[in-house]
């Protein structure tokens, strides 16, 4: 399989080649779960009906929060979500604005781009939606995939990434540069 063709967009898969620095620790989890933390959350509103079919603007934190993978998909998935108060992350799972998932794969499979001996994970991001052209909250994904890659990399200086985003810009946070 060639990996070196893939796009370096924020939105094509990343392939991982890592070293885990302890046998045992799920170091890939643990940095998935601490990028996601990392994101910093964002205030806004999303407008809803009230009883008298008046409109309102009720005040959500979008924030990006980490959910267990789909069995035999993933290993986890990070969604970017807009939660109302008193709401948990599970009530507010259903108002997602992207999501990416940490998928294993089996060693080997993608030789000889990333070596035998190396780990291979997938970073792909499965939902998106896109509003006037642009990605919704793509700085927040493009942010959140960079702060997971640094953390392996600081886990691993060897570690292998090929496709996707390769770096992250200041750039990424000005509106309407996050293309797909």
């Amino acid at each position: 399989m060639n990996l070196q063709s893939h796009t370096e967009s924020f939105l094509s898969p990343v392939f991982i080649g890592f070293n885990n620095p302890r046998e045992g620790y799920p170091a890939a989890i643990d940095s998935f779960v601490f990028a996601c933390d990392a994101v910093p959350p964002v205030f806004t509103t999303r407008k809803k009906a009230d009883g008298h079919r008046k409109i309102v603007s009720v005040p959500h934190t979008r924030s990006v929060v980490s959910f267990s993978g789909a069995t035999g998909l993933s290993l986890r998935r990070a969604r970017c979500i807009d939660r109302a108060e008193g709401e948990t992350n599970a009530d507010a799972a259903s108002k997602w604005q992207w999501e990416v998932s940490l998928i294993a794969i089996k060693k080997g499979h993608f030789s000889p781009d990333i070596p035998d001996h190396l780990t291979p994970y997938v970073l792909d991001t499965t939902r998106f939606r896109i509003s006037g052209g642009v990605v919704r909250n793509g700085a927040q994904l493009a942010l959140f995939r960079s702060l997971f890659i640094q953390r392996l990399r600081a886990l691993d200086p060897q570690l292998i990434t090929l496709g996707g985003q390769a770096n992250w810009e200041k750039t990424m946070w000005k509106p309407g540069v996050a293309r797909a």
